[in-house]
């Protein structure tokens, strides 16, 4: 199984205005079925911490002042 995070932007919807992006966690297996196994075998702490790294990760790959 594969993880990767892909980015949501938050709008102000008074302003059409970009404020921020959420970082949201996607897998080849759908949501449900991975959140019961990781909190199954007790690793959903780990997966918390793996997302959080991979959403950080990538946002500092787009930041990277080399890139502009």
């Amino acid at each position: 199984m594969q993880l990767h995070t892909v980015f949501q932007p938050i709008v102000n919807l008074d302003t059409n205005e970009i404020i921020g992006f959420e970082a949201l966690l996607r897998s080849s297996v759908p949501p449900a079925i991975l959140f019961k196994q990781a909190e199954e075998k007790g690793v959903l702490p780990q997966l918390d911490r793996y997302a959080r790294l991979l959403a950080l990760r990538s946002y500092q790959l787009v930041s990277s002042p080399t890139l502009l």
